[in-house]
């Protein structure tokens, strides 16, 4: 099935990590900007089916404001700390988020928008034909006449293209009459001739079609959809019960984070020959991605990262999978009490890979089985 298109607009790394995963998963194709200005390029440059927009960057929500673009993406979520009773007035908004969200509510309200979604694209996506006309009539002032049948190259609800014998006046109307490829239905159009080139070909918008032929017009373009009538993940979630868990003395599946190439494969060679199988990731959605699709037993994020705050990522993965322990690596002295409450270790750089091993020992109790050779798996970024 076809990607659909979303933007995100939002620097809350932990927001975002959460929302890309979300998205990523259920087949969305995400553009990120981190600034009103970007978004609003992309938004000129591109038709986005879904558009994510956090309050807390000022004039996010503007971007929702009738007439302030000269195209809306299809549907738009906005994710807020709290709601007032104007934030909606005047905007095109289709739904609100409390912020923080979970990935769950995210996934309702997802589903909840698709058939939003769907309906948009259903009226101005043209699906590619080949079709020969069974009558092409041209009317004008002085009369109707016949041309040679029509060639329909693309079809949609709200009118067709095809190739004529001839370059037909712009403006005039036309009467296309076909059969439905593969069935009976003859549908009998009418519609006004909006450009023309000299090739023949033309676009036409539907004037008048009855509602017996507009039905079975729309049943048979549903049939065309390239999307799924109800929205589902790429892959089923990953069974994350208790009892999915690796059972005590076997190897144990380590998730290691971190965006220094060199930082991640030495860390990985070092818990590989403690008996530890490893999967690595370089991103946060890459991360997330692993968590969601293995048994992983523990997570371990280096805080010392160019790109993402490791605690926004400890917070993006216990929303994810509460019941995995994390355990950051990092050179601050304190934590806040929101972060602290997310990461279950935390592990000096300077004390290095000997103390982690120690609290991992002591966090499954035992050694875990060594199993020669190591397994290692490669995450590779989704983004």
């Amino acid at each position: 099935m076809q990607s659909l298109s979303a933007l995100l607009l939002c620097t809350d790394d932990s927001a975002r990590l959460l929302a890309e995963k979300v998205l990523d998963d259920y087949n969305f194709k995400v553009s990120f900007a981190g600034s009103l200005s970007y978004a609003r390029e992309l938004i000129k440059r591109n038709k986005f089916d879904l558009a994510f927009y956090d309050a807390d960057i000022p004039g996010a929500i503007d971007l929702a404001g009738l007439g302030t673009l000269e195209s809306f993406p299809r549907v738009v979520f906005v994710m807020l700390r709290s709601v007032s009773g104007d934030v909606v007035l005047g905007k095109r908004i289709h739904m609100l988020l409390p912020k923080p969200f979970t990935a769950n509510l995210l996934v309702k309200t997802l589903k909840a928008a698709y058939g939003l979604i769907l309906n948009e694209k259903r009226t101005s996506l043209r699906h590619i034909v080949k079709i020969s006309a069974l009558s092409t009539v041209l009317i004008q002032d002085q009369g109707k006449r016949s041309l040679k049948p029509a060639k329909i190259l693309n079809v949609s609800q709200s009118g067709l293209c095809i190739e004529a014998d001839q370059m037909l006046p712009q403006g005039t109307v036309l009467r296309v009459e076909f059969r439905i490829p593969e069935s009976n239905n003859v549908i009998q159009s009418v519609g006004t001739v909006m450009w023309a080139h000299e090739s023949g070909k033309a676009g036409i918008k539907f004037t008048a079609l009855s509602p017996s032929h507009r039905k079975a017009l729309c049943i048979w373009l549903d049939s065309l959809m390239p999307w799924d009538p109800e929205l589902r993940p790429k892959v089923a979630p990953a069974n994350t019960s208790k009892e999915q868990a690796v059972a005590g003395g076997s190897m144990k599946k380590l998730l290691y984070f971190d965006d220094d190439p060199f930082d991640l494969e030495m860390c990985r060679r070092a818990l590989e020959r403690a008996g530890y199988e490893v999967v690595t990731a370089d991103s946060g959605l890459a991360a997330l991605h692993a968590l969601t699709s293995q048994a992983i037993d523990c997570a371990i994020i280096d805080d010392r990262m160019s790109r993402l705050d490791g605690s926004a990522v400890a917070r993006a993965i216990k929303q994810v999978r509460p019941g995995v322990p994390v355990c950051l690596f990092t050179d601050r002295s304190s934590l806040s009490e929101k972060d602290a409450n997310m990461i279950d270790q935390v592990i000096f750089n300077k004390d290095g890979t000997d103390a982690l091993l120690k609290w991992l020992l002591g966090l499954f109790q035992h050694p875990p089985a060594l199993m020669l050779p190591p397994q290692h798996s490669q995450v590779t970024d989704l983004n």
